[in-house]
């Protein structure tokens, strides 16, 4: 029995070798979009807003749906591929809460929600992923890819990221793509990834404002509270360097 699934290994391993293009080295770039969604809360960590008002603290909570547009470049190294993107989040910002307390006594629930708002936020991602490459055919090849996408944002409106001072995400993403020979040199690619967010730099400024005594009551700082998340799709004209 053990050398069965000895032999079974091995002519699996063989058959990867076989199926498994030769290294090589390509480049490309073409267009990425796909929906994403977010739940946010926010805190002003001055401990009172304005005078004339008789809440102790404030907060704002939402949600986000928006459809995601942009385009990419990459670099391929067969088993790796690195890419750099550009992407317009446009959609709505919906469930759009104040969140006021007083007397220690959170009153969001009596609170009624907003209208949903305009969302905007632009952003720039670095995805490093690894991937490993079967090929059908002559002209056919299928990779799954997993890997982490880093994000800033570099613009939006009063409900994006930058507009909060999260200037930073990390992603894990994974999903996979195909390439379709058409030529000696050029392909066509598509990729599907799906991410979620683990990491962003909202706890470093929570930390900080409080260090730093915060005071003033027109800005909101996001607490670590709520998720980031969505598909890509991608379609790209790839070239054959090596």
């Amino acid at each position: 029995m053990k050398k069965f699934f000895a032999a079974l290994v091995c002519a699996a391993a063989v058959s990867a070798a076989q199926a498994a293009p030769k290294f090589g080295i390509s480049a490309g770039g073409g267009a990425i979009f796909g929906p994403s969604w977010s739940k946010s809360s926010t805190e002003n960590m001055n401990g009172f807003i304005y005078p004339a008002t008789a809440f102790g603290a404030i907060g704002l909570g939402y949600k986000t749906q928006t459809f995601d547009v942009g385009g990419f470049v990459f670099g391929d190294f067969t088993y790796v591929e690195v890419s750099a993107v550009y992407l317009a989040q446009i959609g709505k910002a919906y469930e759009v809460r104040i969140k006021p307390v007083a007397g220690g006594q959170d009153l969001s629930s009596i609170v009624p929600a907003q209208d949903d708002q305009d969302y905007l936020n632009h952003i720039v991602i670095v995805d490093v992923l690894g991937k490993y490459p079967f090929a059908f055919g002559k002209s056919f090849n299928v990779f799954p890819a997993i890997g982490l996408g880093f994000k800033s944002s570099v613009a939006g409106n009063e409900y994006s990221d930058f507009s909060h001072d999260v200037l930073w995400g990390l992603s894990v993403k994974a999903g996979g793509g195909a390439d379709y020979s058409l030529g000696q040199k050029l392909f066509l690619r598509g990729e599907v990834l799906f991410y979620f967010q683990v990491a962003s730099d909202r706890e470093a400024n929570i930390a900080e404002f409080k260090d730093q005594g915060f005071t003033d009551v027109t800005r909101f700082v996001f607490l670590p509270e709520g998720h980031y998340m969505g598909h890509q799709f991608k379609l790209a004209l790839g070239y054959k360097l090596i």
